[in-house]
């Protein structure tokens, strides 16, 4: 049987780094803008569920309150032993607007994964 290090190894074996496909334009304060590219959420887990999949691991994110704030967590769960891995913790400052923290807990995923399993996002 093997462990779960030795699934993860595995998977990450297979996991090519994102394309940044999408463009953000951001005002500054100077009323000029910006733009920058990044990689969806959808084309991050595109990458990593199913190599984790075929690797008999299951993706586990959620938000949890931990020593007084509000974190997102990114893990691994393996399905044959029910063994579970915290890979990576991010703080997230949530909002009352829906919307913000919407973006926040989206954001929040995304690099998540990108750190938990050694991502890049290519242009």
């Amino acid at each position: 049987m093997a462990t779960i290090f030795a699934k993860l190894a595995a998977a990450q074996a297979v996991m090519d780094n994102p394309t940044k496909s999408e463009t953000a334009t951001v005002p500054t304060k100077a009323g000029g803008k910006y733009t920058y590219r990044y990689e969806t959420l959808a084309e991050v887990l595109g990458i990593v569920k199913p190599a984790l999949n075929a690797s008999g691991l299951a993706l586990i994110q959620g938000i949890r309150f931990a020593d007084g704030r509000t974190v997102m967590e990114t893990g691994v769960g393996d399905a044959e032993t029910g063994e579970v891995f915290v890979l990576d913790t991010i703080p997230v400052t949530l909002s009352a607007d829906p919307q913000a923290a919407g973006s926040a807990i989206t954001y929040a995923r995304r690099y998540g994964l990108k750190t938990a399993f050694g991502l890049a996002g290519e242009d």
